[in-house]
């Protein structure tokens, strides 16, 4: 019978090494690891197919919770077996990342991660960040390119003829946050392109919340703003849509509705958002820690990815055929 010590003599490896490589536990180098598989072919030595998947531990803030599906899907052509956890805060270190066991690579999705706590979890394992906003050197990263969402969005507005798009801003915190930062910045550009200004900019914090801020957006309507861009996607925009037809406002012909971020509700509401391109950011980032993981990559650099937003036009901009 095969023992893990003849294979560790044929593969010129540590007994430790083929032990990790036929249990699937610990990171071991792609080249080692194919290595041990091919001594253990010539020696007869069968494999379980299971344990020669790498295990990934996908680190998630709450607001990165619809990538989970995606990336399970994607797993499954990498040959990868993801273990989830949910971080509760947007601040990430190193040792909030606890490890339950041994892992080949790891994704943060959503949060935000010093240099240095980056560097504590590289040390121990490859690393791919998604959707994560750091001003990190030598970092892996996937995300969206926001002032193209801000541009596509502002731009289909104003080709339909709007002139007066304002924007919402949950809180007057969040604007400093480099996504809207870089959404701002598109929205601008596309006005400027159309020789307009920023219209009125509202914050959801208003006193009374949303029984008072709706009253507010629904008053301006058709006087401050012909166009108005939610921030995220929220049910209450759907509310506002409703209110604004039975005020006899016509939508879009009077007054549009848009949404950076899509869901379910605002499409039943038929309302016009762009969205993320989820699947394309589960493909990518484990591609990425795939080649991290198998020697093909190297981190030399930076290697931040930014991928299109998809725009989903809808009868709250746009009459539909």
């Amino acid at each position: 019978m095969t023992t893990i010590e003849d294979i560790a003599k044929e593969a010129g490896v540590s007994i430790a090494t083929v032990s990790r490589v036929l249990n699937g536990r610990g990171y071991v180098a792609e080249a080692t690891r194919a290595a041990v598989l091919r001594a253990a072919s010539k020696l007869g030595r069968s494999v379980d197919p299971e344990f020669l998947r790498k295990r990934i531990l996908v680190a998630c803030v709450p607001s990165g919770h619809a990538l989970v599906e995606p990336i399970m899907k994607a797993a499954e052509g990498y040959n990868l077996s993801p273990l989830y956890k949910i971080v509760s805060s947007a601040s990430l270190r190193a040792d909030d990342v606890a490890f339950d066991g041994d892992f080949d690579g790891v994704l943060l999705i959503d949060g935000v991660i010093s240099r240095a706590e980056l560097e504590k979890l590289r040390a121990r394992v490859p690393v791919v960040e998604c959707r994560n906003y750091n001003d990190v050197e030598r970092e892996v990263s996937v995300m969206v390119d926001d002032v193209a969402m801000g541009y596509r969005l502002t731009k289909h507005l104003t080709d339909t003829g709007k002139t007066r798009v304002a924007t919402v801003l949950l809180n007057g915190g969040i604007s400093s946050r480099p996504h809207v930062v870089e959404r701002m910045q598109g929205y601008r550009a596309a006005l400027a392109e159309a020789g307009l200004s920023p219209a009125v900019s509202y914050r959801r914090d208003f006193p009374g919340g949303a029984d008072g801020f709706l009253p507010l957006l629904r008053r301006d309507a058709g006087r401050e703003w012909d166009a108005l861009i939610y921030p995220e996607p929220m049910d209450e925009l759907a509310e506002l849509l409703r209110l604004l037809r039975a005020d006899g406002l016509d939508v879009p012909g009077n007054v549009a509705l848009a949404s950076f971020g899509d869901s379910p509700a605002l499409e039943r509401a038929g309302i016009t958002a762009t969205r993320q391109p989820l699947e394309a950011i589960a493909g990518a980032s484990l591609f990425m820690l795939d080649g991290l993981m198998s020697g093909r990559l190297e981190v030399a650099e930076s290697m931040q990815l930014r991928l299109r937003p998809e725009l989903s036009i809808r009868g709250s901009s746009q009459p539909l055929l």
